[in-house]
């Protein structure tokens, strides 16, 4: 289809653009729409293609509205170039972020051609949603929406950030494209979550934390009248370590759950907590005892 192989090669071309705001690229995508409803061919061509650079240059996140725009400037290209059915499609995906949204009798006069397909797309099926994965570490946007749920059979913009406001990869997809799971050189994967200071290390395996206790370098307890009191106290310094381990893996679970609300993500913050705290009423025990044998003696 003709517009889904000019964007191809648009963003092909965009390895090496200079950065591009949200604000500039609504401005070009204005601009495209009054030339369309002037009827200038010419200007309304260039200005589509300026938005075509523009995209995979942005160094924000695409606002919701600004994305309901742009498939819709998508779906004008493909009418002005004979292609129904893309346009069609296209204005389903603006849909499904603005449904609301009317097109302009200046650019859409009732009972014309593109007047009509508007109307077939507002007919059109529900989209078909699915969960796409994600690079390690990184933020995922769809439509301007935060999170990894892409509309399977529509054409979306999706970006990937290193942050939760920066912008490091932006592309509009043709409909059933997946973005990449990986993104060499853009960011930085997380596969083990920094320990604490003053506690055990957490590893993340398969997304669950665990905590490494015989990394911990207990001495024995001395064989005195002391032996207990000293066991009890290592105990509580071992406990109070894992405990602290286990909360900063919970807290970090609980920031992957925050960002990507899977069941498996939440079950495992869960655990975490509920380790964490397990642990801490160890520690109070343990704690408690020493005293009171210190106290006894």
């Amino acid at each position: 289809m003709i517009t889904w192989i000019i964007l191809a090669a648009s963003v092909a071309s965009a390895q090496d653009c200079q950065p591009v705001s949200a604000e500039r690229m609504s401005s070009t995508m204005q601009q495209a729409l009054i030339d369309f409803a002037t009827l200038d061919e010419e200007s309304f061509d260039a200005a589509t293609r300026r938005a075509h650079d523009e995209l995979p240059c942005l160094d924000e996140v695409l606002l919701p509205p600004s994305a309901a725009a742009f498939h819709r400037l998508m779906g004008l290209q493909a009418f002005s170039a004979g292609q129904d059915e893309v346009a069609v499609i296209s204005f389903r995906a603006s849909m499904n972020i603005e449904p609301d949204y009317e097109l302009s009798g200046k650019i859409a006069p009732e009972g014309g051609k593109l007047h009509r397909l508007w109307l077939e797309a507002k007919d059109g099926p529900s989209p078909q949603v699915g969960l796409f994965r994600t690079p390690g570490g990184m933020y995922a946007w769809v439509d301007g929406a935060e999170g990894a749920l892409q509309a399977e059979d529509l054409p979306s913009i999706v970006q990937y950030g290193v942050t939760d406001d920066q912008v490091a990869w932006t592309r509009y997809l043709p409909p059933g494209e997946l973005p990449p799971t990986t993104m060499p050189g853009v960011g930085l994967a997380i596969t083990q979550a920094p320990p604490a200071p003053d506690a055990v290390p957490v590893s993340v395996v398969a997304g669950a934390p665990t905590a490494r206790p015989d990394l911990v370098d207990a001495q024995p307890p001395q064989k005195t009248k002391s032996g207990g009191r000293g066991g009890l106290i290592a105990a509580t310094v071992v406990s109070g370590v894992m405990a602290g381990g286990l909360f900063g893996g919970a807290s970090y679970m609980r920031g992957e759950y925050d960002r990507y609300p899977t069941r498996e993500n939440y079950l495992v913050t869960n655990g975490a907590f509920v380790g964490a705290i397990g642990m801490g009423a160890a520690t109070v025990t343990f704690g408690s005892l020493a005293v009171i044998t210190s106290a006894g003696r």
